[in-house]
């Protein structure tokens, strides 16, 4: 311990401290979803919702890891970040990852950054963002949520995570 004035010491034991100092530190790595394959077409919630204990980060990085895609050239995969700050009553699109294609890559990581001091304008808060876009705030709980088509309706695979750091 020295006599640094811009040293922070903290009791990493106590709890109220430790969340006091938790948007300083930041969180990496919340896996917002598990590797998941998806393997029937349609519009789906995929996997469960994470809870934010406290709201005083500024930023924060979602990272898209698809690492498979079997599937045909028209077959399309659509990931959504929603969030919500009534615990889930009412969900709002903040994220909507670039739309991937079928026969894209089998190896693909699609980052979305959102700066949560910026000022944000009014809108349906019922509507999806158009594919790339991103809304600049963050509620308490958030979840992922994925669409399939494929056309064919013969075959269709894409495996994926999601996972977030805040800062």
């Amino acid at each position: 311990m020295g006599n640094d004035p811009g040293q922070v010491i903290y009791d990493d034991a106590s709890p109220s401290v430790r969340e006091a100092v938790r948007p300083l530190l930041g969180l990496d790595n919340v896996e917002l979803l598990a590797p998941t394959t998806v393997a029937v077409a349609g519009a789906n919630v995929a996997g469960p919702t994470a809870r934010l204990a406290h709201n005083g980060f500024k930023a924060m990085l979602v990272l898209l890891k698809l690492t498979d895609a079997q599937t045909d050239a028209d077959d399309t995969l659509d990931v959504f970040i929603d969030v919500s700050i009534d615990d889930g009553a009412v969900w709002v699109n903040m994220i909507h990852f670039t739309q991937i294609l079928g026969n894209g890559a089998n190896v693909l990581n699609l980052a979305a950054v959102a700066i949560l001091d910026i000022a944000s304008d009014q809108f349906d808060a019922t509507a999806d963002l158009a594919a790339s876009g991103v809304r600049a705030f963050l509620g308490k709980t958030m979840r992922v949520r994925h669409t399939v088509v494929d056309p064919t309706g013969a075959n269709v695979s894409f495996t994926f995570s999601v996972v977030a750091s805040f800062k």
